[in-house]
C-alpha cells in the first residue's frame, strides 16, 4: 500500500472518530472540573431534600423542611436514584457526588451526540454539525447545572430521552411503515419521557401525532390510543395511587403547579419593580422551602397539596381581574425563558461579568437557533417538523411562570443545532463555504 494512501485512510479514519472525541473530551473536561469543585458541591433545593428523605426512610419526603412527610412537589425517578446512591455511598460524600456528577455528564453527553446524529439524519451538513458538537462540548455556559444540578434534577435525563426520541422519530418516519413492536417501544419512551420530563413529554407526544397522521391508516389509529394510554399509565397510575394513600389527593405528576403560578402572576410582578428583588421577596413570602413563614402558612393550609390549591386560586383570581397584565407578565416570561437577563444566574448575589457574558451567549444562541428552526420549519417543514416541535413547544409551559435557568436547559442543545442549521444557510447563500456535501430534500441516513 502507498504511503500516501494510507495517509489517507488514516486520515478518513480520524474524521470519522471526531464526533466521539469531541464528546469524550467533553466529558473529560466536565469530570475535571467536577473533581476540582468537588469540596462543598452538590445538588441543592426541593429534590435534594426528597433525595436525602429518601435515603434515610425509603419515604418520597420533605421536600421544603424536615418533618414536612409525604411529598409529590418532585416525580420521583431522580430523587429515588440519587436516594439510593446516599443510602450506599454516603449522604452527598465525595463518593456519591461523584457517581452523581458522573451519571449526569454522561446523560449530557449522550444528549449532545444524539442529537449530532438527529441533524445529520434532518440533513445539517457535517461541518456545521461538528461546529455545534464542538460548542456544547467545550463552551461551559451551563457547566453548573450539568456538573452540580443535574445531579439530582431532571434537566440532562429530559435532555437525554428527548433527543433518543427525536433519533426515533426521525428513523420511523424515514422506515416507511410502523409495525407493532416499534410502535409500542414509542409509546413506552414517549410516556417515560412525559413522566420525567412533562414538557418534553408533551412535545414528543405532538410529534408522534404527526407521525401518526402521516403513517398509520386510520384504522389503526384505536389500537395505537389505546397502546399509548397503557403505556402512559405503567407511570402515572402507581404514582396517582401512591399520592392518593400518602396525601388525599390523586396528584397525577406534581403538585406544585399552584405555587409556580402565584410565584410568577402577582401585583407586584406586574409592577416596574426590580425583577430580581420582586422574585426574592416573594419567594421568601410564599415558597416553604425559602422561609420558615411561608412552610409553617403550608402546614397551617393543610399541607403542599391544599397550600398549593390555595396560592393557585388566588393567582388565578388575581389573573381574571388583570388579563393585561397577565399577558404583559407573559411576555415577560417569555423574554426571560428566551434571553434571561444576568439575576438569573445571581439570584442572591449583584450579577458580575461572567453572568453579562453567559445571559448575552444564552440570549444570542437561543434567538438564532429559534430563528433558525422557524426558518427550516419554513423552508423544509417534513424535514424538520420534529425537531422544530421539540425545541418550540416546551417552552409554552414555562410562559405562565417565572422561568430559571434549569428549566431552559432543555432547548440548549437544539438551539445550538439550529443556529448552526441557520449560520449553514446564510453561509450557503453568501457563497462562503466551497463544499461538496449537499443538502438532501429527504432525510438523509448517512450521517458518518
Amino acid at each position: 500500500m502507498l504511503p500516501a494512501t494510507r495517509s489517507f485512510r488514516r486520515a478518513a479514519a480520524l474524521r470519522g472518530f471526531l464526533p466521539v472525541l469531541l464528546l469524550v473530551a467533553g466529558a473529560a473536561m466536565r469530570l475535571i472540573w467536577t473533581i476540582a469543585t468537588l469540596a462543598g458541591s452538590r445538588a441543592e433545593g426541593e429534590i435534594a431534600n426528597v433525595a436525602i428523605a429518601y435515603s434515610k426512610t425509603g419515604v418520597l419526603a420533605d421536600a421544603f423542611q424536615t418533618g414536612q412527610g409525604p411529598t409529590a412537589h418532585v416525580l420521583p425517578l431522580p430523587p429515588v436514584y440519587a436516594g439510593l446512591i446516599y443510602r450506599t455511598f454516603g449522604i452527598q460524600s465525595p463518593t456519591s457526588e461523584i457517581i452523581l456528577a458522573i451519571t449526569a455528564i454522561a446523560l449530557v453527553t449522550a444528549s449532545f451526540g444524539l442529537l449530532y446524529y438527529c441533524f445529520g439524519l434532518i440533513g445539517l451538513r457535517r461541518r456545521w454539525r461538528l461546529a455545534g458538537l464542538a460548542f456544547l462540548c467545550f463552551v461551559p455556559i451551563n457547566i453548573h447545572l450539568e456538573i452540580e444540578a443535574f445531579r439530582i434534577w431532571e434537566g440532562a435525563i429530559g435532555a437525554a430521552l428527548s433527543a433518543l426520541y427525536l433519533l426515533l422519530l426521525l428513523r420511523t418516519d424515514a422506515n416507511g411503515a410502523i409495525g407493532w413492536w416499534r410502535l409500542s417501544g414509542m409509546c413506552l419512551l414517549a410516556a417515560f419521557l412525559f413522566w420525567v420530563s412533562p414538557p418534553l413529554g408533551l412535545s414528543a407526544y405532538l410529534c408522534s401525532l404527526l407521525l401518526l397522521i402521516d403513517k398509520l391508516p386510520l384504522r389503526r389509529w384505536p389500537a395505537a390510543f389505546a397502546l399509548a394510554a397503557a403505556a402512559l399509565a405503567l407511570f402515572v397510575v402507581p404514582w396517582a395511587m401512591r399520592n392518593v394513600e400518602v396525601l388525599d389527593a390523586p396528584i397525577l405528576l406534581r403538585s406544585n403547579f399552584g405555587l409556580e403560578l402565584a410565584l410568577a402572576n402577582h401585583p407586584a410582578a406586574a409592577s416596574d419593580r426590580d425583577a430580581r428583588e420582586v422574585f426574592r421577596e416573594r419567594l421568601a413570602e410564599i415558597h416553604p422551602f425559602q422561609s420558615k413563614a411561608a412552610f409553617a402558612a403550608m402546614q397551617s393550609a393543610g399541607g403542599e397539596v391544599a397550600y398549593a390549591r390555595m396560592l393557585g386560586d388566588e393567582a388565578r383570581g388575581w389573573i381574571a381581574k388583570n388579563p393585561l397584565k397577565f399577558a404583559r407578565l407573559c411576555g415577560q416570561h417569555l423574554r426571560d425563558f428566551i434571553m434571561p437577563p444576568p439575576w438569573l444566574w445571581n439570584v442572591y448575589s449583584n450579577a458580575g461579568g461572567a453572568a453579562q457574558i453567559k445571559a448575552l451567549v444564552h440570549s444570542a444562541v437561543t434567538l438564532i437557533g429559534i430563528t433558525g428552526a422557524l426558518v427550516s420549519g419554513w423552508v423544509a417543514w417534513r424535514r424538520h417538523r420534529f425537531a422544530v416541535m421539540m425545541l418550540l413547544v416546551p417552552i409554552l409551559p414555562y410562559v405562565v411562570t417565572q422561568p430559571v435557568l434549569r428549566y431552559r436547559y432543555i432547548i440548549y442543545g437544539l438551539s445550538v443545532f439550529f443556529a448552526a442549521d441557520l449560520l449553514a444557510r446564510i453561509a450557503d447563500k453568501l457563497g462562503w463555504v466551497q463544499t461538496n456535501e449537499t443538502v438532501p430534500d429527504a432525510v438523509d441516513k448517512s450521517v458518518a
